[in-house]
């Protein structure tokens, strides 16, 4: 059988891409980017904003699948931010400009407050322990554990480096152990991909965009 591996060794981790005819396993050592969360809405927000406040914002929205049925936390302002202001507008007798006006970010940080989001203690970010990549020829499974329950979400792109607002994306079931499958990929190819979790105070933790090899057919 031949074998043909190519390793490349970073300070942030092992990549290992394989063309053997089995599933590929890259283990990953993350060091991620944080970003601390911030207490409440300071400024009016509106389509193509981007930032820690849209970060709160998102995540107080994703609390109601109703509102924010999609639950994306980018930070970054997009159509689908859009829409789910709109509908908390209309759901709390503003009109629904789906921009954050004054009055709709006043209402939205009395009710951070009342929820319990607003940043008391907690300001620091999940930290991600080692994880690992499996591979198949149109297929990969990301795992990764965080120390506080957060969310699970994996952005990946064909091209480095790329936008997480325009990025292909899969989200996963929040929690402490984290494992998002993406599917529908090409044999042979190579993606870049990055990792993001964010806990319940809006409080994000992303990886590098790092390489994985899907399976040569």
């Amino acid at each position: 059988m031949n074998l043909t591996l190519l390793m490349r060794t970073r300070h942030w981790g092992l990549i290992i891409i394989t063309s053997i005819s089995c599933a590929v396993f890259i283990p990953l050592l993350f060091a991620p980017l944080t970003l601390r969360a911030q207490s409440a809405l300071t400024r009016e927000l509106s389509v193509g904003m981007k930032g820690s406040d849209v970060t709160l914002l998102q995540t107080y929205l994703a609390r109601d699948s109703t509102i924010y049925p999609e639950g994306s936390v980018t930070g970054y302002y997009g159509p689908l931010t859009q829409a789910a202001v709109s509908r908390f507008q209309s759901g709390s007798g503003l009109f629904p400009s789906g921009s954050v006006d004054a009055a709709t970010r006043d209402l939205i940080n009395q009710r951070l407050g009342a929820s319990g989001m607003m940043i008391g203690p907690d300001e620091s970010a999940p930290i991600l322990g080692p994880g690992s990549v499996k591979t198949t020829a149109n297929s990969a499974t990301f795992t990764w554990t965080t120390n506080e329950p957060s969310t699970s979400r994996v952005m990946y792109a064909t091209t480095k480096p790329f936008l997480y607002a325009t990025a292909s994306y899969v989200t996963g079931v929040s929690g402490m152990s984290h494992a998002v499958v993406v599917s529908g990929l090409s044999p042979g190819q190579t993606y870049y991909y990055t990792i993001e979790s964010i806990d319940p105070s809006g409080n994000m933790s992303v990886t590098l965009q790092l390489p994985f090899m899907t399976k040569v057919i």
